[in-house]
C-alpha cells in the first residue's frame, strides 16, 4: 500500500475543503493517508520530520482532528507528499527550502519549485502573451505606482498584495480620490503590491 502525507495547517475540525475531500478520495483509491502539520516541519541531523497521524476512517464535515495523537514522523517514510497548506506566512520560505532538500527521496504531488516561484499574482504580468490580463504594474516603490496612477487620468485601478487571499488589503483606486497617495505610501512600505487596471466587466 502506497503511503501519502498531506501537509496541512493545524485545525480543530474538518470543513468541506480540499484536505477532507482529497484524503477521503485517496483512501478509497487504496492509499494509506496521513495528515502532517506544515508548521511542525523539523530538520534533524539531515532528516526531515513533521507531526503526523494516519487517517483510519472516512472523514466527515465537523469531525474533530485529534491533535494529541500526532507523532513526529520522518517525511521520507512516505511515498508521496502533497502540500495543501503553507504554514505560518513568515516561515513559508523555510518550510519550502527544508522540503526541497528531500525532493530526491520522496515524490511531491505539487512541485516545490512551482510553489516557491509561481505561486503569486504578479506571475501573470510576466507572461502577457500567455495569460490575458489587465494592464499591470508591480512595485514596492510608492512614487513609481503613484506616477502611473496620476499619469492615466479617469482610470480606476485595483491595488492588491502579491500573495494574500480572501480579499485582504485589496482596494479600488478611483480618479481624484484624495486618499490614493496615503494609501499607496502605507501599502508599499517595504512590501510589493500589484496595481492593476480596473475592468468594469469583471
Amino acid at each position: 500500500m502506497k503511503k501519502i502525507g498531506i501537509l496541512i495547517n493545524k485545525i480543530k475540525s474538518f470543513q468541506l475543503l480540499n484536505s477532507m475531500i482529497i484524503a477521503n478520495s485517496l483512501k478509497k483509491s487504496g492509499f494509506q493517508v496521513s495528515f502532517c502539520f506544515t508548521e511542525s516541519i523539523t530538520l534533524t541531523e539531515g532528516d526531515v520530520f513533521a507531526l503526523s497521524n494516519v487517517v483510519l476512517n472516512e472523514i466527515n464535515e465537523g469531525d474533530e482532528l485529534d491533535i494529541e495523537s500526532f507523532e513526529l514522523t520522518k517525511l521520507t517514510s512516505f511515498d508521496y507528499l502533497w502540500i495543501l497548506s503553507f504554514g505560518k506566512k513568515g516561515s513559508f520560505l523555510d518550510y519550502m527550502q527544508i522540503l526541497w532538500s528531500i525532493r530526491n527521496d520522496v515524490k511531491f504531488v505539487n512541485s516545490i519549485e512551482s510553489l516557491m516561484f509561481m505561486n503569486n499574482k504578479h506571475l501573470l504580468g510576466n507572461y502577457p502573451n500567455i495569460f490575458k490580463h489587465p494592464k499591470t504594474y508591480v512595485s514596492s516603490n510608492f512614487e513609481y505606482l503613484f506616477n502611473v496612477f496620476s499619469s492615466q487620468e479617469n482610470k480606476k485601478w485595483i491595488l492588491k498584495p502579491t500573495a494574500d487571499s480572501l480579499g485582504r488589503d485589496v482596494y479600488i483606486l478611483k480618479p481624484n480620490d484624495s486618499n490614493v497617495r496615503g494609501l499607496l505610501q502605507s501599502m508599499t512600505n517595504n512590501k510589493y503590491y500589484i496595481m492593476q487596471e480596473y475592468i468594469n466587466e469583471i
